[in-house]
């Protein structure tokens, strides 16, 4: 019983890394072709544009496209995928029904969505590079990080210190589950210290 419980697992891993295998092939493939169409953002999708609800997904979505997050901070002009990467995504659903969202992220700051659906957030406003699933394979190892932000009169404008917290946060938001940090407010004041990551 337990064997039989063991195969059946271990085939369900296999068909969804062989499911991954193919679409990471087809992007390597056709990485440097372009695309007939550029995708529409996810967040130019309407509710009006054909999306009908699946409960798959638990949404509405369109099974015929993809749609694209093209992050702030990404090229003007970044590279797309080709639409064979969108059939692949398509037949992979349609040979394996338990497969739901794929999507994809570029270094580059853009993130393909398969189905396409309406996202009500800003357009610019999603960076795939800072997402655990990114992150984590950017990055697998785990990492030791220390913060710390001087706050010594060096630091005394306002903006300063506001943008040492906004670089903080930023490097936080890169961390993965794995990672360990810890954080000392500064060291002016503490000639004899100890870290301690957590």
């Amino acid at each position: 019983m337990i064997l039989s419980i063991a195969a059946s697992v271990s085939n369900k891993f296999k068909e969804r890394f062989r499911v991954v295998q193919k679409l990471k092939e087809e992007v390597q493939k056709s990485w440097n072709t372009p695309p007939v169409t550029t995708p529409t953002e996810c967040c130019q999708v309407k509710y009006s544009s054909g999306l009908e609800y699946d409960s798959r997904f638990r949404s509405k979505v369109d099974l015929s496209s993809i749609c694209v997050k093209i992050s702030k901070n990404a090229s003007s002009n970044p590279i797309h995928v080709a639409d064979n990467v969108k059939e692949v995504m398509r037949k992979n659903l349609r040979d394996n029904p338990v497969i739901k969202w794929q999507y994809f992220a570029s270094e580059q700051g853009v993130y393909w969505n398969y189905p396409a659906f309406e996202d009500k957030a800003d357009c610019r406003a999603y960076d795939p590079r800072f997402r655990p699933f990114y992150v984590e394979t950017a990055t697998p190892e785990p990492k030791d990080v220390v913060l710390v932000i001087d706050h010594s009169g060096s630091m005394g404008a306002q903006a300063r210190m506001s943008a040492a917290k906004e670089a903080a946060k930023t490097v936080l938001k890169t961390m993965n589950p794995r990672d360990r940090v810890s954080f000392l407010p500064s060291l002016k004041c503490r000639p004899k210290f100890r870290i301690c990551l957590c």
